[in-house]
């Protein structure tokens, strides 16, 4: 609702400064005459890149509070408890030497049943003497 009001709010200032520029553009020197056709489509092209851009800021703005309402999570600041990281980090590094551990102690197992299914006799190659 507030960015509404605040769109409403930037509308009417915006308003308010064209009708001041028309104002101040138009010839006052006594004569009340209508302005130029060239110089109205020039303020009807500057107000129309203004309106762009105040509903451009305005969808902008929009958009990223969708974005912070889907990802709340993971703006939240929470304060860090030195004690919970440091079991945090010790359990994680505790897991990883155990599959490293385990690992090693699988690896000359399965390297000696890989070495008695490829068994090969090494014969050196007999050349003959003529």
């Amino acid at each position: 609702m507030a960015i509404c009001a605040q769109s409403y709010g930037i509308l009417c200032v915006f308003s308010i400064q064209t009708i001041l520029l028309i104002c101040v553009s138009t010839p006052t020197a006594g004569s009340h005459l209508f302005p130029q056709h060239y110089t109205m489509m020039h303020w009807a092209g500057r107000i129309e890149k203004e309106l762009e851009k105040v509903l451009q800021h305005v969808t902008g703005i929009q958009q990223m509070r969708s974005i912070y309402n889907e990802k709340k999570s993971q703006f939240e600041i929470k304060r860090n408890n030195p004690k919970d990281l440091v079991e945090r980090v010790a359990r994680d590094i505790s897991k990883l030497l155990n599959s490293k551990r385990k690992a090693l102690e699988v690896q000359p197992t399965h390297m000696n049943t890989h070495r008695r299914e490829h068994m090969y006799i090494d014969t050196p190659i007999r050349t003959q003497h003529k």
